[in-house]
């Protein structure tokens, strides 16, 4: 008998197809996790948010659980440049302000790998074998373990109803699909070995609470963020003319030229 019936055999998926894992992360997180690491090698160190300290970004922390998330762009820069022949640059956010005309809405960050039907996330997961298993299997297993429950919920909108059995909502796939990942962002879990013990009902639960606390909390810090290219200054000063310029122009008998034209 399946232990999850519900999710055999499942019809179509209402809205996107599935989330995209796969070159969404350009950089290291070591920069981020270790306190001792303190590398200014970012991936774009003119985003406004580099200077933040790193306990002002969202997070979520449950003993089985935590979550953090930070702007792709304050991730380390890798050794290799280009890690494979596939990689895209980061876009940066000196890059944005480029494609925007003064006055315009700043232009949005362009998404690496991205593919029609799919979310782009970029997640990483610190299963360091002293909060896990020595078992690299077990390691591995606990990491698919949280992709699933996550494509779960932004493609079929699971959650669990009030008898704690696991349900789909395919409305809510629908309606807010795109509001659980915040686009640009990369995701650091922390989980302990309870995650591979876990039924998905109470880990769908944990991850919906942990997901929607950092979307509202990323949003509020998107949003005070400059929305608009700055106007050049009206009070902009033209530079003094050069000496060449400033020489009259003497017509004797041809088109105008200058005193040391004449001269020659």
């Amino acid at each position: 008998m399946l232990k999850y019936p519900q999710l055999s055999k499942l019809p179509k998926a209402p809205r996107f197809k599935s989330l995209n894992f796969r070159g969404q992360s350009p950089g290291s997180p070591a920069v981020l996790i270790s306190p001792w690491n303190t590398s200014k090698n970012l991936l774009d160190p003119s985003h406004p948010l580099a200077a933040r300290s790193r306990q002002s970004f969202p997070s979520s922390n449950v003993p089985a659980l935590g979550v953090r998330a930070f702007p792709i762009a304050l991730l380390e820069k890798p050794e290799t440049p280009w890690p494979h022949p596939f990689a895209q640059r980061v876009d940066t956010w000196d890059a944005r302000l480029a494609r925007t005309e003064p006055g315009d809405e700043i232009a949005p960050m362009l998404l690496s790998n991205a593919k029609p039907g799919r979310i782009g996330m970029s997640l990483l997961t610190a299963t360091s074998k002293k909060r896990t298993s020595k078992k690299k299997c077990v390691r591995l297993k606990i990491s698919r373990k949280i992709k699933t429950a996550i494509t779960l919920i932004v493609v079929r909108g699971a959650q669990v109803s009030e008898k704690g059995l696991l349900m789909l909502d395919a409305d809510e796939a629908r309606e807010k699909g795109d509001m659980w990942i915040l686009p640009g962002w990369s995701y650091l879990f922390f989980p302990t070995l309870e995650i591979y013990r876990m039924e998905y009902p109470e880990l769908v639960t944990i991850l919906r609470n942990a997901l929607r606390r950092i979307w509202e909390t990323g949003k509020k810090m998107e949003s005070a963020l400059p929305a608009k290219k700055p106007l050049p200054s009206p009070n902009t000063q033209r530079s003094p003319p050069s000496s060449q310029e400033r020489q009259p122009r003497i017509h004797n008998g041809r088109s105008g030229v200058t005193w040391n034209e004449l001269c020659l």
